[in-house]
């Protein structure tokens, strides 16, 4: 099957559903979220862009800005929410850190480290 569409618009998750049915009769919306994801994680490039709807491949440099752009407004104030919450612990619970005591969180403690130098909000 091939399918046109323009480059500039995006195909939103219902769109994408209706044609996946037509191979795959029990898709959804969860289901495409999971191609996407994988097919993301395998290197493919789809975007979704911040205060839209949908996917699209980029076609041009502010696709990929967007995409970032939507990623960073909600990794941030995640990494902010947990370094809230490690201080309470700390002061609530005897000095336990659980970002220094367990080795796979100590990551978070360095991004958290280099958003309080570079004074990122």
């Amino acid at each position: 099957m091939i399918f046109r569409t323009d480059p500039n618009r995006l195909s939103e998750t219902y769109e994408l559903v209706e044609i996946i049915k037509r191979i795959n009769s029990k898709s959804s919306k969860e289901h495409i979220r999971d191609l996407i994801s994988t097919l993301r994680d395998k290197g493919v490039i789809i975007v979704s862009i911040e205060g839209k709807y949908g996917y699209k491949i980029p076609n041009k440099k502010n696709d990929l800005i967007g995409f970032y752009n939507r990623y960073l407004k909600s990794i941030i104030p995640m990494l902010n929410r947990m370094n809230i919450a490690n201080e309470i612990i700390k002061k609530e619970y005897f000095e336990i850190d659980i970002f220094n005591e367990n080795e796979n969180l100590q990551l978070i403690q360095r991004f958290i480290n280099i958003m309080e130098f570079e004074k990122i909000e």
